[in-house]
């Protein structure tokens, strides 16, 4: 696979696409379970910039460990399946297991006065990461808005004449009173 300096994304060339892929083809080191297995530790990353180097280094295994889809289709005749590379979305589990860490401790590295800048910053980047992967129609849009805690509200206010309160007729209303908000009801004048 080839990357173009500065964009960040994947390409790959026809001469490395598989044509016909394992089905269960699984990239070495694509099993990030795998890449941490001891237990959290406070003082694991004492200072921003073992962190914030630690958080760069999983950004950058997510670049290099695409998602794979298999396309097929008909060429001059002949089925062919092309593997096609598709974003993976960061994730807090991901960066988590990546680490070697537990939301807890995340949360820790969040409130201290000396970490707390590099989590904001990492959080903003995948929030960013997952954003425009959505709007482009790489992530399901749905899922992401979910994940970023994105919704679409729709307010509905009901009111009364003339943008007042809604008059309502009661059985505790005395009957003056009751053909008076009678009468403002059928728009007519007390």
């Amino acid at each position: 696979m080839t990357t173009p300096s500065g964009t960040g994304s994947a390409m790959v060339e026809l001469s490395e696409v598989v044509k016909t892929p394992k089905p269960w083809h699984i990239q070495k080191g694509a099993q990030l379970w795998k890449l941490r297995t001891k237990p959290c530790s406070v003082k694991k990353y004492e200072t921003p910039e073992l962190l914030w180097d630690k958080c760069c280094e999983y950004f950058q295994w997510v670049e290099d460990n695409p998602l794979w889809e298999v396309k097929s289709y008909m060429f001059n005749g002949v089925p062919v399946q092309d593997k096609i590379p598709k974003m993976r979305a960061m994730t807090q589990a991901g960066l988590f297991v990546f680490l070697g860490i537990t939301n807890q401790c995340w949360q820790r590295y969040r409130h201290s006065e000396l970490l707390g800048a590099v989590v904001e910053k990492v959080q903003a980047i995948m929030w960013e990461q997952k954003f425009t992967g959505a709007a482009a129609e790489i992530f399901s849009p749905v899922i992401i808005a979910r994940e970023l805690g994105l919704r679409d509200t729709t307010t509905h206010e009901v009111t009364g004449a003339n943008g007042g309160p809604i008059a309502s007729i009661t059985a505790n209303l005395d009957p003056v009173e009751a053909s008076k908000r009678y009468r403002v009801l059928i728009h007519e004048q007390p």
